[in-house]
């Protein structure tokens, strides 16, 4: 039972993993300046900002996880903070 309640955690931790790499990829596809939806925060490339919120959000729920899951939280803590490396270039090279 053990065993099948770490392999559950395992794989919604993937699926975490994957959805955030998605999300940020999608993102990144997005077309210049698209129209904000309502709720999301003013200025430039409003869709980044809320998913460096979202990736800021998904780092400090793995950093205060009871477990490391055989390494898998520190690795998603790596493709996390790569996540937001690269939102940051997206930033510098995209100011407006």
């Amino acid at each position: 039972m053990q065993r099948f309640a770490a392999m559950t955690r395992r794989a919604g931790l993937t699926g975490l993993i994957a959805g955030l790499a998605a999300a940020t990829q999608a993102l990144a596809q997005q077309p210049p300046n698209p129209p904000p939806p309502p709720g999301l925060p003013p200025g430039p490339h409003p869709m980044l900002r809320e998913a460096e919120r979202a990736l800021h959000h998904a780092r400090e729920s793995l950093e205060h996880a009871e477990h490391d899951f055989g390494g898998h939280r520190t690795r998603a803590l790596q493709y996390v903070d790569g996540a937001l490396v690269e939102i940051r270039q997206a930033f510098q090279q995209f100011p407006r």
